[in-house]
């Protein structure tokens, strides 16, 4: 994949992860372009939306995940801030399951 300069290559990156974040694939992208009237939309969609995925999929996956490990240290800390609070959620919770 030749880019003319480093900008080329950033906006299409941003332009698949965008795609991504609005959940729409390549069909879409080559729509969206020829819309658009942008060159090279067709051509965009059959190759070069499958390569920048692949190269962008890694660092994707790695934040994906790293997001979802920091949430949930987040709601495993203020569940037991809130279990040690005694707000009475807990007691609550534990006495009803004393009737199940």
């Amino acid at each position: 994949m030749k880019y003319r300069d480093v900008n080329s290559s950033a906006i299409n990156c941003i332009f698949v992860l965008a795609l991504h974040q609005i959940d729409r694939g390549a069909t879409e992208n080559g729509i969206l372009l020829t819309y658009l009237g942008l060159p090279c939309a067709q051509n965009f969609q059959k190759s070069h939306f499958g390569r920048i995925e692949k190269k962008i999929r890694p660092t994707t996956n790695t934040i994906s995940e790293s997001a979802i490990n920091i949430a949930l240290d987040e709601e495993m800390i203020l569940t037991l801030e809130n279990r040690n609070k005694g707000d009475g959620f807990f007691e609550r919770n534990e006495a009803s399951k004393k009737y199940i």
